[in-house]
């Protein structure tokens, strides 16, 4: 009678197979924790402008357009009449309207979409900003006039631009870049833009949304592109556009 062999792998085979899933991983891992990341800042993002709409649309529903709200050019008057009428429908943690406001966030650089250029000169953060519960941290960084006049596009809303604000979504955590974790949004009469859309001239798409500019306003274009394509595919590939392509692949 024959014995029988137990068929089996060796201790090659197995460290060899251990080793092939060890380079695969590696291979992979780092794509997969990156695509998360994204998928996790693009749905943030898109609740962060739902929120800032709604918070903007019962405003002006409760106390007329922006236009009308008083605003006297870009100053700190402005700003603070902007905050009373927004602030009472957002959750938030904190408002840091003035410099030197207790507990309030320190300024801190941001940086272009290249991350070599560094604004510097404009940090964000500081004062006129507000902290929102889940650690949003968004700024206002200018109002063009008192009537909201300012035409950056063909679209009607565009052409009724009163100023803009800047949306951090993970607070003073890095990178700080804007297209990465920063965000432009237009502040219209009567709604938030986001900044980049198809309609847009003043800093449209890919222009101001790519991987080679090196422009220190780079970046801006990219937040109607997360919000509207739901994806951030500009950092990894050229060529998209809102009338071509959409993604990478």
């Amino acid at each position: 009678m024959k014995n029988k062999q137990k068929s089996g792998f060796t201790l090659a085979e197995v460290l060899i197979t251990l080793g092939i899933i060890g380079v695969v991983a590696a291979l992979t891992l780092p794509s997969l924790i990156q695509n998360n990341r994204e998928q996790e800042n693009i749905a943030k993002l898109a609740k962060i402008y739902n929120t800032l709409d709604n918070s903007l649309e019962r405003a002006v529903t409760e106390n007329g357009t922006v236009d009308s709200w008083g605003l006297t050019g870009n100053n700190d008057t402005s700003y603070d009449i902007f905050w009373n009428n927004i602030v009472p429908y957002l959750n938030i943690a904190k408002a840091c309207q003035h410099t030197g406001d207790d507990g309030c966030v320190l300024s801190y650089e941001r940086y272009s979409l290249t991350g070599k250029t560094s604004k510097a000169n404009d940090k964000y953060a500081g004062r006129n900003f507000i902290l929102l519960a889940d650690g949003t941290v968004i700024s206002l960084t200018w109002f063009d006039n008192t009537n909201c006049s300012m035409v950056v596009g063909t679209s009607e809303p565009l052409k009724h631009v009163c100023g803009d604000l800047l949306v951090d979504t993970n607070g003073q955590t890095k990178p700080n870049i804007t297209g990465k974790d920063i965000f432009d949004f237009y502040i219209t009469k009567d709604k938030f833009i986001p900044v980049g859309t198809a309609n847009e001239t003043r800093r449209g798409f890919p222009n101001f949304c790519s991987k080679t500019n090196n422009d220190s306003n780079n970046g801006y274009a990219c937040t109607a592109w997360v919000i509207f394509s739901k994806n951030m595919d500009y950092l990894h590939c050229d060529g998209l556009s809102w009338t071509g392509k959409t993604k990478c692949k």
